[in-house]
């Protein structure tokens, strides 16, 4: 099976004012790193499947969001759970990779040999002691070095060098995959001739680096929320079981002659990574973390490619797995933690039938595809400005960590002392009566009387739905976002009703003394889903409707 094959790539077109001018002397070989880039058959981020899984203990929507892309196009490669860029990728594999000289009879020369990175030269060399090029016997002085990073890859094992005369080789060696994400890492492999007449010691030579295995990075898709009532959400666990964990792969990660003129050819080496899975095996794979470390981290306090292989601010976490076409028994089970606020939280935990979902879909060495976990959670906020007499600034705010639409219905007592309680005498909703907007009470003499005056309402964005008496906000509200209009300016008070009751022991009729408006917006809030199909959030109509509320 023939799997395409991503390409690290350290170029060699530095400007000559950024060029480290080295002097190594006749008996040692340098490699340079001036910058990390990516090259494969994918040159953006794609999207893929978007993975529905049943819904959480509040009934909202669960769904993995599934993104490839090359590791990385944006010039962060994936290693080890860390993104590894320039001035990083050393620190990732420890500053050092191996590579084995041959010369041109396929003989084994210089041995295994590390190579190791010099911060202040910016280049990996190692000292031969002897000239390099002295068992070469062709007219050109070629060498055949073929590269691993790192020098020990976790996992692999019975390395076995293929070597032909005139050709850089392969390599083969046996894989099985550590069972923890925690425990895996990358495995780049390079390959390349090298003429001592071309060979320029106060430059170093390039290394064209491959993968060899196959990224699957789980990442949280819902900011979690900065306000203090908001939601935060953690993943806590991944498990994978039925996955291949264990085959052989031999990789040929040629560049003709060393150079980088046909850049189509050199960039599509679809075959440098074959995985032979003959005798393979089925294995299960897992990754905690302690929910309580990571309520603890924020933003950029979260350690990166750490021992929980936390890999960036989100606590998203990357498996490095052997590229493979996904069986139709691979399942998956992802826990994670929701906090509401400063409550206690709870975990939740969602069986999903992964292969199921995916059969059949291709992990190709060199790509990274990212399942975005979205556990859905809505909450809002209500803000307001009162006075004796008027209320103001009607501000609904999104503590959830999932854009909402949102309705809201107005809520107006005329509230007065009974019998030394206060209780309701006068009651209107905008969701029940058709009168809302009209008078709010009747004097004693029966006739219409105005107690107040609404200004603007509703406001623009808002739609009021004759139908169910609520009024409609038409835009989705963003996480930790508010909407942009309030529902009204303002309600000011311009009088106060006076109200009589009969009293039941004297059957006499009496004032109600210390009546006063108390007025309430009720909000209920939705999540604003999205088509599965085309990936578009769907319109407040079509979410509520969903809800059962009709227009």
């Amino acid at each position: 099976m023939s799997l395409a094959a991503l390409i690290l790539f350290v170029p060699s077109c530095e400007n000559e004012k950024d060029i480290q001018r080295l002097d190594l002397g006749t008996n040692t070989l340098a490699f340079k790193a001036k910058g990390v880039q990516t090259r494969s058959d994918l040159n953006r981020k794609i999207k893929g499947a978007i993975l529905s899984f049943g819904t959480d203990d509040f009934g909202n929507q669960l769904v993995l969001e599934e993104t490839i892309e090359t590791l990385n196009y944006d010039f962060t490669p994936m290693t080890k759970g860390t993104p590894a860029f320039t001035d990083n990728l050393t620190t990732v594999f420890g500053g050092s990779f191996n590579a084995i000289g041959y010369n041109m009879e396929g003989k084994n020369v210089l041995g295994d040999a590390s190579f190791r990175w010099s911060d202040e030269t910016k280049v990996w060399s190692h000292d031969y002691g002897q000239d390099p090029w002295k068992d070469c016997s062709d007219e050109n002085k070629t060498l055949y070095f073929f590269a691993r990073m790192p020098e020990n890859p976790t996992g692999a094992s019975n390395w076995i060098y293929n070597v032909n005369e005139g050709e850089c080789g392969s390599i083969s060696f046996d894989y099985v995959t550590p069972e923890t994400a925690s425990a895996q890492q990358d495995i780049l492999f390079s390959s390349r001739a090298l003429k001592k007449s071309e060979y320029d010691k106060t430059k170093g030579a390039d290394l064209l680096f491959h993968h060899a295995l196959t990224g699957v990075k789980f990442a949280l898709g819902n900011t979690n929320s900065t306000n203090p009532e908001g939601t935060r959400t953690f993943i806590t666990n991944v498990k994978f079981t039925n996955l291949v964990k264990e085959a052989k792969c031999t990789v040929t990660p040629v560049q003709e002659n060393g150079g980088y003129t046909d850049v189509e050819d050199v960039y599509s080496s679809a075959n440098a990574s074959v995985w032979d899975f003959e005798n393979s095996k089925i294995g299960n794979f897992e990754q905690s973390f302690e929910k309580e470390t990571l309520v603890n981290l924020t933003g950029k306090n979260l350690e990166k490619g750490g021992a929980q292989n936390i890999n960036d601010e989100n606590a998203s976490m990357t498996f490095w797995f052997i590229p493979q076409v996904v069986d139709q028994n691979v399942k998956l089970s992802v826990t994670f933690y929701v906090q509401r606020g400063n409550d206690d939280g709870e975990e939740i935990t969602r069986e999903i039938e992964f292969g199921k979902l995916v059969n059949g879909v291709e992990w190709k060495a060199g790509q990274l595809r990212t399942y975005t976990l979205k556990p859905n959670d809505v909450g809002i906020d209500i803000d307001d400005k009162i006075t004796e007499t008027t209320k103001t600034n009607v501000k609904v705010t999104n503590t959830g960590n999932v854009a909402q639409y949102v309705r809201a219905t107005i809520i107006a007592n005329w509230v007065g002392s009974v019998d030394g309680e206060e209780q309701v005498v006068l009651g209107y909703t905008s969701a029940t009566d058709d009168t809302f907007l009209e008078p709010w009470a009747l004097n004693t003499n029966g006739t219409g009387a105005n107690y107040g005056t609404f200004t603007s309402l509703p406001k623009s964005g808002w739609v009021y739905n004759a139908k169910d008496g609520f009024y409609y906000y038409t835009t989705a509200i963003g996480i930790d976002q508010a909407a942009t209009n309030t529902l009204f300016d303002s309600y000011e008070v311009t009088d106060t009703p006076k109200v009589w009751r009969l009293n039941p022991e004297t059957l006499t009729r009496e004032e109600i003394t210390g009546i006063h408006l108390v007025m309430d917006i009720a909000v209920q809030a939705i999540e604003a889903k999205f088509n599965p199909s085309t990936g578009e959030t769907l319109t407040y109509k079509d979410c509520w409707e969903e809800c059962g509320a009709e227009f």
